[in-house]
């Protein structure tokens, strides 16, 4: 039997996701759950872009400080009444100065 003739295009390149609005609803140091306007399949990649409040003065900090974070969506879920989607995100690579942050600002006032 002759093998079948091999393709000359070049491997399909990864889908990168249109950008959608989300809001965040909960955070942890190991995930995000956001609201979007549109669904992601589970396992897509997905870079955050997440502005933290600034760190006390005596840091250094800019007022504010963007952090792009890497993520893999492991949940969506429809909401009832709404075309609004929950998405469930595990953070891959968190920088450590940004992983203290968000620690320091999900800890409870006490």
């Amino acid at each position: 039997m002759v093998p079948p003739p091999r393709s000359r295009r070049s491997p399909q390149k990864p889908v990168t996701p249109p950008p959608l609005a989300a809001t965040l609803r909960e955070a942890s140091p190991a995930g995000l759950l956001c609201r979007a306007d549109a669904p992601l399949p589970e396992l897509t990649r997905v870079t955050i872009d997440v502005v933290l409040p600034a760190a006390p003065a005596a840091e250094g900090d800019e007022p504010r400080t963007s952090v792009a974070l890497t993520g893999v969506v492991v949940g969506c879920t429809p909401l009832r009444d709404s075309d609004d989607f929950e998405l469930a995100l595990r953070l891959e690579g968190l920088p450590p100065r940004a992983q203290a942050r968000l620690t320091a600002l999900l800890e409870p006032v006490a």
